[in-house]
């Protein structure tokens, strides 16, 4: 992935609205400047996470993958704040169970205080990304993915790859009781790789799909990993992972990452729990 939530709900709504003159995707003022983006899965987390710290590209525009539906807040840095600016954004959604979509309905809200409006409806495309303009910094949105049978993306009975379910937790949540986010759930390539995007530092485990098989027992992850302020890394960067077999803590070894953070982790055993974090 590369350039991989006040205000009246009127105003919010009309800033938010597409515009028929606008047969591009840009935001307003808000080109180059650096965004932060941070995701809440569901009212009752108290604090958000940020998830996410880059740049928009050239026309203003913030391009991410694997958005989960839930709370999302835009943050622009103070220093590239100026007045009239919103962001669009380009997302690649994921429905609630972490699947990929296509020509799915996605429905856009904001929040007043303690109420949540409806802004609108769009669609995602082919390729699953949806598209929305005016995003403004501070504010907080939800994302509801809403996807029939026939909308989700190369995932289904015939599915020709093993299909994998990917749950997190951050550093510091994996306590007795705690519940896993949601991830990617979607099927490996052709050589048994799962592409799961950009991560950051924590605790992860891989359920294979019921009736799905892997030959070897095993598959490879291809991962771009963010630094601990979910900022994309510009050196190589050692991991120090880790697995629990039976909940026993067991050091894998360290590993580290291409210059962009890029990174291939193989032989992962799906209902094992990982963890890895960024050596010190």
């Amino acid at each position: 992935m590369n350039k991989t939530k006040i205000i009246l709900p009127l105003l919010v709504f009309i800033a938010l609205a597409p515009s028929a003159c606008l047969a591009r995707l840009n935001g307003e003022k808000a080109d180059d400047v650096k965004v932060k983006l941070y995701f809440k899965h569901a009212p009752e987390w108290k604090d958000y996470i940020k998830v996410l710290e880059q740049k928009t590209d050239s026309d203003g525009v913030l391009k991410a993958k694997n958005a989960l539906e839930g709370w999302y807040k835009v943050e622009i840095a103070k220093d590239d704040q100026v007045s009239g600016q919103s962001i669009a954004v380009k997302l690649k959604v994921l429905t609630e169970k972490g699947q990929y979509t296509k020509d799915a309905k996605v429905k856009l809200y904001t929040k007043v205080g303690d109420t949540k409006y409806f802004i609108k409806e769009v669609s995602t495309d082919e390729k699953g990304y949806m598209t929305s303009e005016g995003l403004l910094s501070g504010h907080e949105y939800y994302i509801e993915v809403n996807a029939k049978k026939d909308e989700l993306s190369n995932f289904s009975k015939e599915a020709t790859q093993p299909r994998i379910k990917a749950r997190a937790k951050k550093i510091g949540e994996n306590k007795k009781g705690d519940k896993w986010l949601q991830g990617l759930f979607t099927q490996t390539d052709e050589n048994k790789i799962l592409n799961v995007g950009k991560i950051q530092e924590g605790f992860y485990k891989f359920e294979l799909k019921h009736g799905d098989v892997l030959p070897q027992g095993f598959f490879n992850i291809k991962a771009q990993i963010l630094d601990t302020e979910a900022k994309e890394i510009k050196e190589p960067t050692t991991l120090k992972f880790y697995a629990f077999p039976k909940n026993v803590r067991t050091f894998v070894g360290e590993i580290t990452t291409a210059k962009d953070g890029s990174i291939l982790l193989p032989k992962i055993l799906p209902d094992m729990i990982y963890r890895f974090f960024i050596k010190k």
